[in-house]
């Protein structure tokens, strides 16, 4: 439920922008990685960068996929370059919560 509930948010996020979102963008692709849980959460796939255009990683998982012994993981590692993880030092100072909140955003957003 809480995948469903981070991807529902996603979507209306940046369907106002007039962006595609990774499930329109890699469609039954996205959907295999998110519920086969190739990453331990669901915001890590949606992060990493393609590393090369992205309807040709679409166009070859559904070649690939119905092969034996395909590897969904193997797929991922060749085809996408993860976010780099932030070195996090952060100690929580702050009493209230809606400045706990604003002073942690600078750690929580990643650069693209």
């Amino acid at each position: 439920m809480r995948n469903i509930s981070f991807i529902i948010c996603l979507f209306l996020a940046v369907s106002a922008t007039g962006q595609q979102t990774p499930d329109q963008i890699y469609g039954e692709l996205f959907h295999d990685v998110q519920m086969n849980r190739v990453f331990p959460d669901g915001k890590t796939f949606v992060d990493c960068t393609p590393k090369r255009d992205p309807k040709a990683i679409v166009s070859d998982y559904k070649k690939q996929k119905a092969a034996p012994g395909f590897s969904l993981g193997n797929f991922v590692k060749e085809n996408f370059e993860p976010p780099v993880a932030p070195q996090v030092k952060y100690i929580q100072q702050e009493k209230d919560v809606a400045m706990h909140i604003k002073n942690l955003w600078g750690v929580l957003k990643r650069e693209k």
